[in-house]
């Protein structure tokens, strides 16, 4: 981590300047160091020397970047504006003439399309992923196993690719712990898909020392360990969750509707979005990955899901969860299986009940007689729902959005109290107000 100096910048729509205490200037506040980030060392030169920098790469940057991402995602002006906390009007201002409306707006609107509020009118595109925009378009017709994407999912999906970004981005600047970054791809995907799915859970769990030992909480394996951007959010409620990927930066978008609310379907969700994260090669990832709860709940060993790559991750969350020689010491003889011993299965490693049976029978070569759903009674624990802490209640800013909270926020918090970013760029990433991140600091500190 490195702070290169108190001093501040105000930029505004098409320029850089240094901030004066005092002044009546009204654009974002940023630091020497995020300043640098974005556009480099010649830009202060530039500023040095004629007392403001252009940051106009042409005439008309910002309605373009604006107007060609809107028409690519397949979005009207209304669902954009609601989606950005922002009027219809600001909309058609942004894309038609960005002189007549403020900053603020104009970043909220870019933020939501998963463009760069930093590059906007700096670069033609403002840091736009064409490929993962036209990914989005197809997920709007079909996304897999006949789950589709209404228009709130698809900007909810961009959204999250600019939280993604930033979120990475602080980590970077706070020097936190990134493993992810240490596995390699793998285009191993079989056949059998699930074979290759099982491989890559042992590895895993050997490069991170777990041996086969129970999970405590895959939420801090995931993004405290891992560093593996976590967005909680309201999705169809078919959906799980997704994993996205925007110039080869990659998160997870868990769904806050619907069976994710039982902390081990939860737990379940997150191994499988790990197994994407982790091993899927971009060309197979395809920018986008939408996980149904149907498919999470299918036997990747029998049933047929809707390729391999999903065949693979599901094997891969189970293992990873729940290790096969683990569960045969469990349940040490296909006789032993019961309604009692699956429970204990499910107890133990945090899995569902349909992951549990159907890994119990595969540990058994498919010969044991599986109990009914119905008779497997294990419940969570309280010490299990609480590690993986699924709330957003608590949050000491009110109105700022589900997928804006968590560690993200916490982050945001911590790169102000160490002086990479201003107050003023903490409030742009939570869609809030600057004097609303003063007064929350404390809370978001501690909860770091």
């Amino acid at each position: 981590m490195t702070v290169t100096s108190p001093a501040e910048f105000v930029r505004g729509k098409y320029q850089l300047a240094r901030y004066e205490p005092g002044s009546a200037a009204t654009g974002r506040r940023l630091t020497e160091h995020e300043v640098l980030s974005a556009y480099g060392k010649g830009v202060v030169t530039e500023l040095d020397a004629e007392g403001a920098a252009v940051l106009l790469a042409s005439e008309g940057a910002i309605e373009r970047a604006i107007t060609t991402r809107r028409a690519d995602l397949g979005v009207t002006p209304a669902e954009l504006a609601s989606a950005a906390g922002v009027t219809a009007e600001d909309v058609a201002l942004a894309e038609a003439d960005a002189h007549q409306l403020e900053l603020r707006a104009i970043e909220r609107i870019a933020f939501v399309l998963g463009l760069d509020p930093m590059r906007l009118s700096f670069d033609e595109d403002a840091g736009a992923d064409s490929d993962l925009g036209m990914r989005l378009r197809v997920l709007e017709t079909d996304a897999g196993g006949g789950v589709r994407l209404n228009h709130k999912a698809v900007l909810c999906f961009t959204e999250a690719a600019s939280i993604i970004a930033t979120q990475l981005r602080l980590q970077q600047w706070l020097a936190k712990p990134e493993e992810a970054s240490a596995f390699e791809p793998s285009s191993d995907y079989g056949p059998p898909a699930w074979r290759a799915g099982y491989q890559l859970a042992g590895q895993a769990r050997k490069r991170l020392g777990l041996g086969d030992r129970p999970i405590e909480s895959m939420r801090d394996l995931v993004e405290q360990r891992l560093g593996i951007p976590v967005i909680q959010a309201q999705l169809p409620a078919s959906i799980a969750g997704a994993t996205i990927s925007s110039h080869g930066r990659r998160g997870i978008v868990l769904n806050t509707r619907g069976r994710n609310k039982h902390v081990w379907i939860r737990r379940t969700t997150l191994a499988h979005e790990l197994g994407h994260i982790l091993f899927d090669p971009e060309e197979r990832l395809s920018r986008v990955r939408v996980d149904a709860y149907a498919d999470l709940a299918r036997n990747a060993e029998r049933d047929q899901l809707p390729d391999d790559v999903e065949s693979r991750a599901n094997a891969f969350a189970v293992e990873f969860l729940a290790p096969m020689a683990a569960v045969k010491r469990l349940v040490p003889d296909v006789a032993d299986v019961s309604a009692a011993r699956v429970g204990e299965v499910m107890s133990t490693f945090g899995i569902g009940r349909a992951a549990a049976r159907y890994h119990v029978s595969n540990a058994w070569w498919k010969q044991a007689d599986l109990p009914p759903e119905q008779a497997i009674r294990a419940q969570p624990t309280d010490e299990q729902k609480g590690a993986e802490d699924f709330t957003l209640d608590f949050f000491p800013i009110g109105g700022v959005a589900d997928q804006r909270r968590g560690r993200f926020a916490v982050l945001a918090a911590e790169a102000v109290d160490s002086g990479l970013i201003t107050a003023d760029t903490a409030a742009q990433n939570l869609a809030c107000a600057e004097t609303d991140v003063a007064d929350a600091l404390p809370f978001l500190l501690e909860l770091g």
